[in-house]
């Protein structure tokens, strides 16, 4: 299932491996026919918002490149970033305009080149600057006893988002670089420090937790909306920073040779003209100001050493919403959070994936015998995770209300009410051949007054034991 491929590109070359080709396939449907022939450059665009309310101004961007380009210029606007980086990685995209981990991967894992850094209007402290990078800030409320992040052991804390550089990335870093928190091979776990741990959703909703008294402390950063910055600098106390926190990035397939190469550069840096400004805002962020040339080691060295220090893995869910547990106690209990158990020596380890819509094993294929899955929820919603052996695809599993009916199928393990931001394992002895891994919960949703199967919404993914 497409869905279920694009949810992530991991940042290690044996998941690109195990993915590429058949994410080449898909991409290459989606962007068929743009920029094979050389006659059209192709850029994709990861939306600041939907793909239908940029269209009208993608228009206006082409029109004023292909003027200066004497090519056809067409933007293209994919929904995950996996497919961006594997576009640019097999020739059906010539440039991109990106986020910096998103920029770091496809330098890592498409040999694509980081050519332009944007340059923000962004608070450094309290001035407001014109750089590409920025800071962000550990803060608590004013009359909080706590004094430093070693304070914070044991309290909760509110994150914006687990793919947020600055939100999250960085932060994590300074718990290492301080000594804090270890890390003993894989990610380090924020849970190994604080005693409660939740992804609100954004800066502004994290804020609110702190005001609430719902967390102890959370994070901000000089990329937010002044007034957003300003309150919260305003309502609480400073007890680390982090930073420089790359901003976006103008990515270059490898493929794109001189003199286009040059000419596109050019192009792009006159885009950053005062006439041309407020039309990029809703491209690239709505504090652009300009591009200005670098490179991928200099604009995004930092960002390589936070990834480092923590082991994160960028999880591509697509268009899903932002992952972020309601903290608010009278909001629908979620399950348990699960501890999980180490591996058993020599069993072959899957890492697992879980997010609105999709599932990723990485890798997708391991030899027979003991499989030990570490399945992590980076998702909003409770999961589950089923292990089903059978040579039906994933996406054509028998259906009942919503569910798979688990006594008409070879259900080899399960592990049930795996809660957002948890991880949980199952260690299986599986026999050569095909597996379906699912999520097979089916929620009523009563906002939409409408059933959710997460099945059939597309959490499903094949697996394969050799």
């Amino acid at each position: 299932m497409i869905s279920a491929l694009l949810e992530t590109l991991r940042a290690r070359p044996k998941a690109a491996l195990a993915v590429g080709i058949v994410l080449a396939a898909s991409v290459a449907l989606a962007l068929a026919g743009c920029g094979d022939d050389g006659e059209t450059l192709v850029i994709a665009v990861q939306p600041t918002s939907t793909a239908a309310e940029l269209t009208a101004d993608a228009g206006e961007i082409e029109k004023f490149l292909e003027a200066r380009l004497d090519v056809d210029v067409e933007l293209q606007f994919p929904t995950t970033h996996a497919a961006v980086i594997e576009a640019l990685r097999f020739g059906h995209a010539d440039a991109a305009f990106m986020g910096a981990w998103p920029a770091r991967l496809a330098a890592d894992e498409a040999d694509a080149d980081v050519v332009l850094a944007e340059i923000r209007d962004v608070i450094i402290g309290d001035e407001v600057q014109e750089a590409p990078y920025y800071f962000s800030y550990w803060v608590v409320p004013p009359d909080s006893p706590y004094t430093s992040l070693e304070d914070l052991r044991s309290k909760r804390v509110a994150f914006p988002s687990q793919l947020s550089t600055s939100g999250y990335v960085a932060p994590m870093a300074k718990l290492v670089e301080l000594g804090l928190l270890e890390r003993t091979g894989g990610e380090v776990n924020p849970e190994d420090f604080f005693g409660e741990v939740f992804f609100a959703g954004g800066y502004a909703q994290a804020w609110e937790a702190v005001e609430a008294g719902q967390v102890d402390a959370t994070v901000i950063a000089g990329d937010v909306p002044e007034e957003l910055y300003r309150e919260v600098l305003d309502n609480s106390r400073v007890l680390e920073e982090q930073g420089p926190i790359p901003s976006h990035a103008v990515v270059f397939s490898k493929d794109l040779k001189e003199p286009l190469r040059g000419k596109l550069i050019d192009a792009l840096m006159e885009l950053g003209s005062p006439q041309n400004r407020e039309l990029m805002r809703k491209f690239i962020s709505g504090i652009f100001v300009r591009f200005e040339e670098t490179t991928t080691e200099e604009h995004l060295g930092a960002l390589a050493d936070y990834l480092g220090a923590t082991g994160f893995v960028f999880a591509d869910i697509g268009s899903a919403a932002p992952p972020g547990p309601n903290p608010d106690p009278e909001a629908d209990p979620e399950p348990p959070r699960t501890t999980p158990e180490p591996p058993p020596a020599g069993a072959a380890e899957v890492e697992i994936g879980l997010g609105e819509w999709a599932i990723s094993a990485s890798p997708a294929s391991v030899a027979a015998g003991e499989v030990y899955f570490l399945v992590t929820n980076r998702g909003a919603d409770a999961h589950e995770f089923v292990v089903v052996r059978t040579d039906t695809a994933p996406d054509e599993l028998p259906v009942v209300d919503g569910l798979v009916p688990e006594d008409e199928v070879d259900v080899l393990g399960e592990i049930e009410g795996i809660a957002p931001g948890s991880q949980a394992s199952i260690t299986l002895d599986l026999e050569p051949g095909n597996y379906v891994l699912i999520c097979n919960l089916n929620e009523y949703e009563a906002d939409e007054d409408e059933w959710e199967s997460h099945y059939l919404l597309g959490m499903a993914a094949h697996f394969i034991e050799e």
